[in-house]
């Protein structure tokens, strides 16, 4: 009843359902774990954080009261995502690293595989693009040897994930390479999201090699699959890099139309980074028409922001 409420969007009433599983004596431990995590991904949807951290956090001492290590990484895995989403950066590596150490006591190689591909995440998100690419290459050479039928869907995500970081420190081609791979093999696993992600930052490629209308096409489909998700994160993302294409166009009047609709978006979900970038590229706008004093406000505003994520300023 839970799980078919979830499904449909009532997460009252889902909750309602696991709550009566976890305040049942006669049920055993591992099912009101899982139970715990449902109410958890619950508050979550409902953006409800200390309310899903708390109710991960028992399922996560659920599983440590059974011994049961592979649900203990999973879970850790959950705690460390959402820590992650809702920027407690330091949180997130420390759920994550125990995860790690689990996965690896336990010689789970594909949950090894996931969990470093998930730190690599967070340092490229801190623009500390040497680590994040070493943790992807770690991720890679994981997958890559597991049997064929099983680490082929985390290859093509740690190819991803690398393609990005290569990206961000601009070797392009060996970027561009690595993602349209990545690309050829969420097709073959009919990966969407993937897919999505990795046409985004081949918009971003092409953006940079002076190519827009190629960018373009990128990042049209990319905001196809993310509009029709709801994806909020990969939409404010796609927009500012229409918002570039507009700058490199010097049509700097609708450019920061552009960017002061992705800033107040971004700003409404707390999606610090995506704020600061917006920030950076009115400053920019701002001095192309000539407000110096407009452009420091948002270079200040975004170096501020920065500061706070861990992140340096070029």
């Amino acid at each position: 009843m839970a799980v078919s409420a979830f499904q449909k969007g009532n997460l009252s009433k889902a909750i309602k359902s696991w709550n009566k599983v976890v305040n049942n004596k006669a049920i055993g431990d591992k099912i009101k774990a899982k139970a715990y995590l449902g109410i958890g991904f619950a508050h979550s949807k409902e953006d409800k954080f200390k309310n899903a951290l708390n109710s991960f956090n028992l399922a996560l001492s659920k599983f440590r009261q059974i011994n049961d290590k592979k649900s203990q990484v999973e879970t850790l895995g959950i705690i460390g995502g959402l820590y992650f989403r809702n920027n407690f950066i330091k949180e997130a590596i420390t759920a994550y690293e125990a995860g790690l150490y689990l996965a690896r006591q336990i010689k789970n190689k594909e949950m090894e595989a996931d969990i470093l591909g998930d730190i690599g995440s967070i340092f490229d998100y801190l623009d500390k693009y040497d680590e994040a690419i070493d943790f992807f290459s770690r991720s890679l050479k994981l997958y890559r040897k597991m049997p064929k039928n099983k680490g082929k869907r985390g290859e093509a995500r740690a190819l991803s994930d690398l393609g990005l970081a290569f990206y961000h420190v601009n070797k392009l081609t060996e970027a561009r390479s690595l993602l349209e791979k990545a690309v050829r093999q969420m097709k073959k696993h009919n990966n969407k999201k993937g897919e999505a992600n990795c046409n985004a930052t081949l918009g971003d490629i092409y953006l940079e090699l002076g190519q827009t209308d190629f960018a373009e096409k990128y990042y049209k489909r990319a905001l196809k699959y993310f509009q029709a998700h709801k994806s909020i994160f990969g939409i404010i993302n796609v927009e500012i890099g229409f918002g570039k294409i507009l700058f490199e166009k010097e049509e700097f009047v609708t450019a920061k139309e552009k960017f002061e609709k992705t800033l107040d978006l971004a700003t409404k979900t707390k999606y610090s980074k995506l704020m600061a970038s917006s920030l950076l590229y009115l400053a920019k706008i701002y001095d192309k028409l000539g407000n110096s004093k407009e452009a420091e406000n948002c270079t200040t505003k975004a170096n501020k922001i920065l500061k706070e994520l861990g992140i340096k300023i070029k």
